[in-house]
């Protein structure tokens, strides 16, 4: 009985494991090669009264599309495609294992963003825009997600809006 709990709960810890697995890093490991291809845009925020405000200094976060991204990605925005997500409410996911390969870059003072001399492909783009509030201890706003495709030597153009 000991021993059918013990494999029981290993077998449980085991499904459980945010690793990744030896496929997905192979995967994963395609983005570090120097591409031909260019992903930018602008991150920006429309508030009430038709106000734009550009994101300007944000960080945005380039992700090759694998099984682990596309795990993370769909339990956080509940989609692949697009989506957003409050500051306040944001899950904390860690993206150690897949570190290596993500490319994280900042706007500039207008928002743009450019990643140059990516490989063709699938990627994710995030970005975290955030508004300090004087009322509150926390900064308000919003993780934005945008999946992108890209084809070799092309640029794709995106706009991660708010």
């Amino acid at each position: 009985m000991y021993r059918l709990i013990l494999l029981l709960c290993v077998a449980l810890l085991t499904s459980c494991s945010s690793s990744v697995d030896e496929a997905t890093m192979e995967k994963a490991s395609e983005f570090q090669k120097e591409g031909t291809s260019i992903i930018g845009g602008q991150v920006l925020l429309f508030q009430e009264k038709n106000k734009i405000l550009f994101g300007s200094n944000t960080e945005v976060l380039l992700v090759p599309v694998c099984d682990f991204s596309t795990k993370i990605i769909s339990q956080v925005y509940g989609n692949t495609e697009k989506g957003n997500y409050p500051l306040e409410d944001h899950p904390r996911f860690d993206w150690e294992d897949l570190a290596k390969y993500n490319k994280l870059m900042n706007t500039d003072e207008r928002g743009s963003f450019t990643f140059r001399r990516i490989p063709e492909g699938n990627y994710y783009l995030l970005s975290f825009i955030s508004l300090p509030n004087d009322e509150k201890d926390i900064d308000e706003g919003a993780s934005i997600m945008r999946r992108v495709s890209v084809e070799k030597g092309k640029i794709k153009m995106v706009s991660l809006r708010l």
